[in-house]
């Protein structure tokens, strides 16, 4: 199997890194982006960063089942460019900003999903039995 990941522009791309991660997908109304770091711990994992609009902050949960991050709270009119950091150390960091007005609302979220490989070669060929060749088999 050959693995392909959504990139920025929302096209697929081929993946063979040991580890990546799939573009952030915004769920909402309102405008924003969401840069991701991978962390030297960092897993096959789903992410989910949810906005909480009476605190003005984030929570970062993982499908891992680890404790959720929560970023600073913010005060007050929050204009363009406003950026939140929420990050599961050593894991994962993501730095959420905001775009043009109207702001975040509550419960906007962004998604994305990391995939790790325990293959010396990375991700091209493997299956849940390890790495084959495709022409020769498993």
């Amino acid at each position: 199997m050959i693995m392909y990941l959504r990139s920025g522009t929302r096209d697929f791309e081929f993946d063979n890194a040991a580890t990546s991660f799939s573009v952030p997908v915004r769920r909402g109304s309102r405008n924003g982006t969401a840069a991701v770091t991978l962390g030297a711990k960092a897993n096959t994992e789903g992410f989910t960063a949810v906005y909480d609009g009476a605190m003005k902050q984030w929570t970062l949960t993982g499908t891992g089942g680890g404790k959720p991050a929560v970023s600073e709270a913010k005060k007050g009119a929050l204009p363009a460019g406003t950026t939140w950091t929420v990050a599961i150390p050593d894991v994962v960091t993501v730095v959420i900003t905001q775009s043009a007005a109207p702001e975040f609302a509550n419960g906007d979220a962004f998604k994305f999903s990391v995939f790790k490989t325990t293959a010396p070669n990375g991700k091209q060929f493997e299956i849940d039995k390890g790495p084959i060749d495709p022409l020769a088999g498993p």
